[in-house]
């Protein structure tokens, strides 16, 4: 009786630490950005996944971070620098991570701000410090795995 008991107590701590995990470290994931197989780029980038988060963005923010908007389904989006700080690169991924689209040096704007589209259905878009795309070569042809 008293090893099913240990049993269990391990079992529901194991469950238990994973759950923790999921809720402490799922707001930021790994980006890795590869050319030709070898890796050129890896950043910390926060997660926009729900409606909330991907509207605000980094809007108003003081200091830059990368960000990844998590959409729940692959379609045409559409982003804008309303209320930015400062100049982003944007790079749009399809459902498969594969670059779409990538909007360099986009602008802050206050009032008359236009959409900035992707064009293709993307599912998920990465915002990122402006010349990152020309510092490190990314293009339509780099490959990007998120973790």
């Amino acid at each position: 009786m008293g090893k099913f008991v240990f049993i269990i107590f391990v079992l529901v701590l194991f469950f238990s630490l994973l759950f923790l995990k999921e809720v402490f470290f799922e707001g930021e994931k790994i980006v890795s950005f590869f050319n030709e197989g070898i890796k050129v780029a890896e950043i910390e980038a926060e997660v926009a996944d729900s409606s909330g988060e991907r509207r605000r963005g980094l809007s108003g923010r003081k200091e830059l971070a990368s960000m990844i908007f998590v959409f729940p389904d692959e379609k045409e989006r559409s982003f804008w620098m309303k209320d930015m700080n400062f100049a982003l690169d944007i790079v749009f991924l399809d459902k498969n991570y594969n670059i779409v689209k990538i909007i360099k040096s986009a602008e802050p704007c206050s009032d008359d701000c236009s959409s900035l589209m992707s064009e293709q259905p993307s599912q998920f878009v990465i915002e990122l410090e402006q010349g990152f795309t020309d510092n490190f070569n990314i293009t339509e042809r780099t490959r990007v795995l998120v973790q």
